[in-house]
């Protein structure tokens, strides 16, 4: 009995010295002993430079945000960064010219206005311009700048294809 009883004792003992390893292994593998907590760095040359290694570099990162803020002292000018950038060159924002309205010119005059009552009362008007005479329809351009947009019983109404404004031409006497 006495055999089994120093069995016993000795087990127990076993077990508590693993429980023991198992509890200082965990802690050397949790804190690494001798290991600074700032990080090293290291300088290596490599055919004639240098060059710099971090080592251990601190999980978080490091933010100075006193180099981001300039001095009052300085005399360095702040400003929003989120307003976008003025020019250097203030010159004036250029004038826009008025535009001055011009009212068309129609150099023709109104002779004769004829109606074709047959084929579905086309209008046609003859218009005379220095001796020339030159007979239009609705829609015909006369040179490249007025267009007949109407012609009527007594007026011929033209179009400006600059401007777009209208103007009405009627017989010389009226």
């Amino acid at each position: 009995m006495e055999k089994r009883k120093q069995e016993k004792e000795r087990k127990r003992r076993d077990l508590i010295y693993f429980i023991f390893a198992i509890l200082l292994f965990s802690l050397i593998l949790l804190f690494p002993v001798g290991k600074s907590k700032k990080p090293e760095v290291l300088e290596k040359e490599k055919k004639g430079t240098q060059s710099l290694e971090n080592k251990n570099l601190p999980q978080k990162p490091i933010l100075k945000l006193d180099l981001l803020r300039k001095e009052k002292n300085s005399g360095g000018v702040t400003r929003n960064i989120f307003q976008p950038l003025k020019s250097q060159d203030t010159a004036p924002p250029p004038q826009v010219e008025e535009m001055v309205e011009e009212e068309i010119v129609i150099p023709f005059k109104l002779i004769c206005i004829i109606e074709n009552t047959a084929s579905e009362n086309i209008r046609s008007a003859i218009l005379s311009k220095d001796g020339d005479i030159i007979i239009v329809k609705k829609g015909e351009v006369i040179e490249g700048e007025l267009e007949v947009e109407e012609i009527e019983e007594e007026c011929v109404v033209f179009k400006s294809l600059k401007t777009g404004k209208t103007k009405r031409v009627e017989f010389e006497g009226k």
